[in-house]
């Protein structure tokens, strides 16, 4: 059992939440991740303590820039508030492990305040402790998804373009798609790979209406206005930028994709580059060298 074997490598006191997600936890149709990393996120309640109690049982997970209480408490607030362990074996399986705060977990997952975690759990994952408080953060964060993606597509679309739009959410302003560090149909294949279990978390028939093989939805300005005041509180502030919400409402639909489309990136686009740059460190110069080295491999083989 995967939660028996992460919790007799890792310490459980203090973890609220865990969850597995990505290709190696979730499987995916046409898609061999035997020489993928398990990736794991652990929501935690105090992360100077958690760590305290894991370097001390794993002191090897940690990189030897790290090796110090006050570098690794320092390095876990920049960017998303993530911490990962990188390319370390829990057992017998190559993982990496994610460690984060309540707070920090639930500001993003509810508000989108990075859009970095949240986006990780729009696609399908595998709960391995689960906590009330959290669970229902993640219910919201797939509901605001789902809201966000509606507002980016027109009157009439397919299950497979929701889909895709739902998984390219956090997508916007990743540098890591721009640069190639990600497979460029990487959302194509999550999506093909992973349908049926996408369709189950996003059920569209209690917000659009089947058209034949589609679905059509309100897109009046009156419906549009409804659904903007439902979408996350930090998606709202940085769309307000540049046009109010009854603006925004009244827009034509390219216009109101390509504001969400500026606005999305503009919050994913800064806390991906310092966790990247947070990964160089934590990992240590030659682990990030060997897992960059990995995922352009798999980019290439695929």
């Amino acid at each position: 059992m995967l939660q028996k074997t992460v919790f007799s490598a890792l310490p459980q006191e203090g973890v609220l939440y865990a969850c597995a997600y990505g290709s190696k936890a979730v499987s995916q149709h046409n898609y061999n991740a035997k020489n993928s990393l398990l990736d794991l996120l652990l929501v935690v309640r105090d992360t100077a303590q958690w760590h305290l109690l894991n370097a001390e049982r794993n002191p090897r997970h940690y990189s030897f820039i790290c090796r110090n209480s006050s570098t690794v408490n320092s390095l876990q607030t920049l960017g998303a508030g993530l911490y990962y362990n990188t390319n370390v074996l829990l057992g017998n399986i190559p993982a990496k492990y994610g460690v984060i705060s309540r707070k920090d977990c639930l500001d993003d997952l509810l508000n989108w305040r990075h859009l970095y975690l949240a986006g990780r759990l729009h696609k399908p994952i595998l709960p391995l402790l689960n906590c009330n408080e959290i669970s229902e953060a993640v219910a919201m964060n797939r509901k605001h998804s789902l809201l966000v993606a509606l507002l980016m597509l027109p009157s009439r679309f397919d299950t497979l373009q929701l889909l895709r739009t739902i998984v390219g959410i956090s997508y916007h302003g990743d540098f890591r798609m721009q640069l190639g560090g990600e497979h460029p149909l990487k959302i194509e294949k999550i999506v093909n790979g992973q349908r049926e279990s996408l369709e189950s978390m996003y059920p569209i028939q209690d917000r659009a209406t089947r058209k034949g093989n589609g679905w059509i939805q309100d897109v009046s300005p009156l419906a549009r206005l409804h659904l903007l005041t439902q979408t996350p509180s930090n998606l709202q502030r940085v769309l307000q930028r540049r046009h109010s919400l009854f603006e925004l409402a009244s827009l034509e639909h390219q216009e109101l994709e390509a504001a969400l489309r500026t606005a999305l990136g503009a919050i994913v686009r800064w806390p991906a580059i310092v966790q990247a740059a947070k990964g160089v460190i934590t990992a240590g110069p030659t682990q990030a060298f060997a897992y960059s080295l990995a995922k352009l491999m798999k980019r290439f083989s695929t």
